[in-house]
């Protein structure tokens, strides 16, 4: 399956914590152009937000607030994952999938926040989304 999930640097102290969600030798790695940033909210428990896959996209999400679970299917095979991720001090990873992989978050907090990347502008005339419903 074209997923990689890393933990992130994450840099505390008396001020708070900084979160190294993504930077150009994580792109290089991914073999992943930069697109877009954008910061999905889900506002109370079992919210689902994807249900969808690329066929020309790569995604990163980072969960920053609140617990989820992300499902995801491989197009091709069929294979099926899914982890629950809550965003902590120790815990803060970066979840990267390649085109053709089906995704869904869906939230386990009454609210949370994760951040994405998406190596492609969002387009209305080019969406390059297809529906896979996971959750």
């Amino acid at each position: 399956m074209n997923v990689l999930i890393e933990k992130c640097n994450v840099f505390t102290d008396n001020r708070g914590t900084l979160l190294q969600f993504i930077d150009k030798n994580v792109l290089q790695k991914n073999h992943t152009m930069f697109g877009q940033i954008y910061v999905l909210s889900f506002e109370g428990k079992h919210v689902v937000r994807g249900n969808h896959y690329h066929k020309r996209s790569h995604e990163t999400f980072s969960v920053v607030l609140g617990e989820v679970e992300i499902f995801l299917k491989d197009i091709s095979t069929g294979e099926l994952f899914s982890e629950k991720f809550r965003a902590g001090p120790e815990t803060h990873f970066r979840i990267s999938i390649g085109p053709n992989i089906g995704h869904a978050i869906t939230s386990i907090s009454d609210f949370a926040l994760v951040v994405s990347h998406s190596s492609k502008i969002y387009d209305p005339l080019d969406e390059d989304k297809y529906e896979c419903i996971l959750a």
